[in-house]
């Protein structure tokens, strides 16, 4: 199983953090470069994962960004995401769910953040409940446990440890209210990057909850 799991944490940690690269901030020709790269690197990898849906919006996301150019991307992020189109709201969880910025939810990711030892850059002003926050938060746990990994053999305990604080976050804030953006962004988005963007965010969590219960599972009959 160790090996096995390594390959799909690696997908797994990688795509987290190129999320969290694609909506820090309206993007440059050097990020969508880096982006194009790092994704297509990913092409062959994602196919050890068996989620067939999210290797076709995999596929579309690839597909969109090569269509892309910066100019319209960087118009369409501050239309979605700075208030530079009429109903849009900062992209953060206390945001969505409680029709504020700073709320509980806000203060709760703080803590749990706090919790694993994870703090925001501190260069980003933006919430940190906010999408990027939480998917950067998500890559850095899912990389430690990648190291954990390729340290040498694991017990299951050491999964559950690593593991279960991932899945919580997932359920009790991602799951949450990265269904409601995604929705959001589909219907207000003029380019085909940030809807298939979305889409591919949405798809990733999903799968992600599915993986991280059936790995707990096979560890210790997780319910």
């Amino acid at each position: 199983m160790e090996s096995l799991a390594i390959e799909i944490f690696e997908v797994r940690a990688s795509l987290y953090g190129l999320l969290a690269k694609c909506l820090f901030s309206e993007p440059s020709s050097e990020i969508l470069k880096e982006v194009e790269e790092q994704l297509s690197s990913l092409r062959e990898k994602i196919a050890i994962w068996d989620e067939p849906e999210l290797r076709a919006s995999f596929q579309n996301l690839l597909n969109a960004l090569a269509q892309s150019n910066p100019e319209n991307l960087a118009v369409d992020y501050a239309g979605l995401f700075l208030g530079g189109k009429e109903g849009s709201i900062c992209p953060s969880e206390s945001s969505y769910l409680e029709k504020i910025v700073y709320g509980q939810s806000t203060l709760k990711v703080i803590e749990f953040y706090a919790q694993h030892g994870f703090i925001k850059d501190e260069t980003f002003h933006e919430p940190d409940d906010h999408i990027a926050v939480e998917c950067a938060f998500m890559s850095v746990m899912g990389w430690s446990f990648v190291e954990m990994i390729r340290g040498g053999r694991m017990e299951s305990s050491d999964y559950r440890n690593h593991l279960e604080p991932q899945l919580h976050f997932l359920t009790d804030h991602l799951m949450k209210w990265v269904p409601v953006l995604a929705t959001y962004v589909r219907e207000s988005s003029e380019t085909d990057f940030y809807r298939t963007l979305a889409k591919f965010s949405q798809t990733l969590v999903e799968a992600d909850c599915r993986l991280l219960r059936d790995v707990l599972r096979i560890v210790q009959n997780y319910p």
